[in-house]
């Protein structure tokens, strides 16, 4: 970052601001002071406006809500203090309001605001005591959130979200007992949402999660039970019919476990009811399941002799059932089947290609027949291709991926938004490594950027979701580096995507996001003058708080940017003032001395008008 001489502002495109800057700035700040001046006279509209200059733009501009906008500034003051002095209250306060108003914003709903900031608060602080039960409670309310904006089902908003933070506390803790329950709420979740059926949801959730806990201890029982219930799933969520649903299933899992003990019986069996199930459940057609299952069969033995001709033959009729009965498409059909016929090989002979080739395919099939939407099916298919490859090379960038484009699929297949998948996917993948490395800082920079994509969500500008995306990048660069310049940009352009997403005022944005960036600097590099700095303004506002007095708060905040400014240029002078005039002030808002409360305010912004 460029140091910017006394009264300039650096900006990313021009390291020093040219004339034009000059001019605004003044303004800016002598707004403000007219906004203390308001206070006094009785102006509302000065109030008004000085509150919207300062952090209040953030949420009043789009709510007009007095309260939220003082119950913002407010928070985030005792969150920082409350970061220093581990006052758990604090923290969790200042949490609260940060969520209030990303969720509040859309919806005004303040139970669902004060639910997610609560435990974005515990979250904090957990992650930093080890509190296992408050990360576990930060974790429910993101996952409330998400599904929450969608469907307003607050039992399942619950439901999913206790599962989440279960899964994430397991996954350290090696609890098997929660990373199932956690993949049970995912599976529930997203079935859930689809059908409402919650037995179903139930079902399909208890063996998913059976299945990565038998996957894990080896547990045979485990993963023929998962297997079971996924046929379940896939099948009756179409048809209904339980009868088919156990058989299918049933078959499933007895196949798993055939290809562990090497029983050619129970994998014929499985083959066959597959087939017999897919086919027959629609068709009702004997003839066809029979052939479906003879040439299944027929395969099973090509595997073994090395006759191709009949792999290939016993792939085509499986391929032909899952997607021939609903489209007709032979190009598909023999696309699908071919691949799996090469994935059965590849099974044998090690060979991670024909792997991926015929994963791709089963996912494209699950997909297309849905969206035929070619691009999406070739995406989510090549990374669940990678998934399984990286599950059994131990490849930890597959596994990433393939984690990507799952998120990716879900997202997109709703609207269908290129960027907003990758940008979804991405933060996934950042949190997943996160979690397994212990790096918290990934961890943190994941969660920071899940924000800005909920952001980007709902707008829809190209430029500015571009602009996040571009500095999560450079942050995510910067903390495998070290690079302390490239976590900084990172830091500032979040906080100017918040802001600038709404006024599109550049100069504030680079304003904001240069003293956020300064912060973190602060806390990293021990620079005592910044942290005390901020501590000392933060306290002034931390009075204003306990005894109700808005002017109070109003004020830290405005000598909290003049100091922000005074740490960019390296003013001692500015910075020693403020600090100077934050005293003057405390004691003209006690005596009622009008003069000594306007001297303080103007000065500081009349010094850098100059």
């Amino acid at each position: 970052m460029h140091r910017a001489p006394p009264g300039r502002l650096a900006s990313r495109n021009n390291p020093v601001s040219g004339v034009g800057s000059k001019r605004r700035k003044p303004r800016v700040y002598l707004s403000i002071g007219a906004g203390l001046v308001g206070l006094e006279t009785g102006d509302e509209q000065k109030i008004l406006f000085v509150s919207l200059s300062i952090g209040a733009g953030l949420v009043g501009l789009e709510t007009g809500d007095e309260q939220k906008i003082l119950f913002v500034s407010l928070s985030i003051g005792a969150g920082l203090v409350g970061l220093e002095t581990g006052d758990e209250q604090k923290i969790l306060f200042v949490s609260l309001s940060i969520g209030a108003g990303l969720v509040g914003l859309e919806t005004g709903d303040e139970q669902k605001i004060l639910f997610v900031s609560l435990s974005i608060g515990a979250g904090l602080v957990g992650l930093e005591t080890g509190d296992e039960q408050k990360i576990l409670f930060v974790s429910l309310s993101i996952g409330a959130g998400l599904v929450g904006l969608e469907t307003g089902d607050e039992q399942k908003i619950l439901f999913v979200s206790l599962s989440i933070g279960a899964g994430l506390v397991g996954l350290e803790t090696g609890d098997e007992q929660k990373i199932l329950f956690v993949s049970l709420s995912i599976g529930a979740g997203l079935v859930g949402l689809e059908t409402g059926d919650e037995q179903k949801i139930l079902f399909v959730s208890l063996s998913i999660g059976a299945g990565l806990v038998g996957l894990e201890t080896g547990d045979e029982q485990k993963i023929l039970f998962v297997s079971l219930s996924i046929g379940a799933g896939l099948v009756g969520l179409e048809t209904g019919d339980e009868q088919k649903i156990l058989f299918v299933s049933l078959s499933i899992g007895a196949g798993l476990v055939g290809l562990e003990t090497g029983d050619e019986q129970k994998i014929l069996f499985v083959s066959l009811s597959i087939g017999a199930g897919l086919v027959g459940l629609e068709t009702g057609d004997e003839q066809k399941i029979l052939f479906v299952s003879l040439s299944i069969g027929a395969g099973l033995v090509g595997l073994e002799t090395g006759d191709e001709q009949k792999i290939l033959f016993v792939s085509l009729s499986i391929g032909a059932g899952l997607v021939g009965l609903e489209t007709g498409d032979e190009q598909k059909i023999l696309f699908v089947s071919l691949s799996i016929g090469a994935g059965l090989v590849g099974l044998e002979t090690g060979d991670e290609q024909k792997i991926l080739f015929v994963s791709l395919s089963i996912g494209a099939g699950l997909v297309g027949l849905e969206t035929g939407d070619e691009q999406k099916i070739l995406f989510v298919s090549l990374s669940i291709g990678a998934g399984l490859v990286g599950l059994e090379t131990g490849d930890e960038q597959k596994i990433l991926f393939v984690s990507l484009s799952i998120g990716a699929g879900l997202v997109g297949l709703e609207t269908g938004d290129e960027q907003k998948i990758l940008f979804v996917s991405l933060s996934i993948g950042a949190g997943l490594v996160g979690l397994e490395t212990g790096d918290e800082q990934k961890i943190l920079f994941v969660s920071l950027s899940i924000g800005a994509g909920l952001v980007g969500l709902e707008t829809g500008d190209e430029q500015k979701i571009l602009f996040v995306s571009l500095s999560i990048g450079a942050g995510l660069v910067g903390l495998e580096t070290g690079d302390e310049q490239k976590i900084l940009f990172v830091s500032l352009s979040i906080g100017a995507g918040l802001v600038g997403l709404e006024t599109g005022d550049e100069q504030k944005i680079l304003f904001v996001s240069l003293s956020i960036g300064a912060g973190l600097v602060g806390l990293e590099t021990g620079d005592e003058q910044k942290i005390l700095f901020v501590s000392l303004s933060i306290g002034a506002g931390l009075v204003g708080l306990e005894t109700g007095d808005e002017q109070k708060i109003l004020f830290v905040s405005l000598s909290i940017g003049a100091g922000l400014v005074g740490l960019e240029t390296g003013d001692e002078q500015k910075i020693l003032f403020v600090s100077l005039s934050i005293g003057a002030g405390l004691v003209g808002l006690e005596t009622g001395d009008e003069q000594k409360i306007l001297f303080v305010s103007l000065h500081p912004f009349l010094l850098s008008a100059g």
